[in-house]
């Protein structure tokens, strides 16, 4: 005689070996927004890295291409993103340059100062800006030539 009373327990784990629960899909929450959802006015994707260049007219990534045709377009992209102010208001003048290194004078929406810029792996970045004192120390670990940080001063 055969114990009936185990059949109902080994159809049931049958049943329970044929569920995969990998078959169940879940709906993301619909209060999350979307990744790549968050185009800005130029249609640049930020969360993917992607700003608007002006000087180029696109979105690119600045890592991967620059956004400028020369130093001034540079320094004037840089200050734009730095303060969120439009290029056209940004006037740049490059009074010193090397191969790596910049000094110059900047007019931001009539306020003016002076800017330090280093190329790092073929970009041009700020190093310094604006009137306030220039940390010697600071710009001699980035190798800027003594002639563009002589008024440099440390505390």
């Amino acid at each position: 005689m055969k114990p009936i009373f185990l059949v109902p327990f080994f159809v049931l784990g049958l049943l329970l070996m044929s569920c995969n629960p990998t078959d169940v899909i879940e709906e993301p929450p619909v209060d999350e927004p979307i990744v790549g959802g968050d185009k800005d006015e130029h249609g640049c994707i930020g969360s993917a890295g992607y700003i608007w260049c002006e000087p180029k007219e696109k979105c690119l990534r600045v890592w991967e291409e620059e956004c400028y045709n020369n130093i001034e377009d540079a320094i004037k992209f840089s200050l734009s993103m730095k303060y969120d102010i439009d290029m056209a208001d940004i006037e740049v003048d490059v009074l010193k340059q090397t191969e790596d290194h910049a000094r110059g004078s900047v007019n931001l929406d009539g306020g003016g100062g002076i800017f330090l810029a280093r190329k790092t792996n073929g970009i041009w970045g700020l190093s310094f800006d604006g009137n306030g004192a220039i940390s010697c120390k600071d710009m001699q670990e980035q190798e800027f030539p003594p002639d563009m940080i002589e008024d440099c001063a440390d505390q």
